[in-house]
C-alpha cells in the first residue's frame, strides 16, 4: 500500500490495484496515519522519506 501512496495513487486506484474495496484502503490508510501520528498522506510520505 505504501508503494501506491508513494506513486501518488488515490484510494480508488489502490483498491483496483490490490483487488480490495475503497473502504478497505481508507481503513488501512487511516490506521497507518494514526499509528505514525501523521495527519495526512503527504505528511506520512515525508516521514518515510526522512524529510518530515
Amino acid at each position: 500500500m505504501l508503494d501506491g501512496l508513494a506513486a501518488g495513487l488515490d484510494s480508488r486506484a489502490m483498491a483496483q490495484r490490490l483487488s480490495v474495496s475503497e473502504h478497505t484502503v481508507h481503513d488501512h490508510v487511516k490506521a497507518v496515519l494514526a499509528k505514525t501520528g501523521s495527519a495526512t498522506r503527504q505528511t506520512l510520505l515525508s516521514r518515510i522519506a526522512g524529510t518530515g
